[in-house]
């Protein structure tokens, strides 16, 4: 084999790996922003941020966060999510 080729299936085989690890991140995150809105946490003024400084956050961290994390969410849904699949799976 062409070490050029060899050389493109290595990176390709690293994409996919990369991709795999992607989709397993947007799965935890999922489970994260569920289990967050699970302890009522998506009011964030039930939090008072003198107990969340132990924790190296406030409340507006953790708002920002949120923000964040709908719109990853977002961005890797639907179609987007589905190319992300096969391309990790190899289909």
């Amino acid at each position: 084999m062409a070490p050029q080729l060899e050389e493109q299936r290595d990176l390709i085989g690293t994409a996919r790996s990369n991709n795999g690890q992607l989709l397993s991140l947007i799965a935890e995150l999922y489970e994260l922003r569920e289990s967050y809105d699970a302890l009522g946490l998506a009011d964030d003024s039930i939090l008072d941020d003198a107990a969340l400084i132990p924790l190296g956050t406030t409340r507006a961290d953790l708002r920002a966060a949120r923000a964040t994390w709908d719109m990853v969410l977002v961005l890797f849904s639907g179609a987007q999510l589905d190319r992300l699949t096969r391309f990790a799976r190899g289909m």
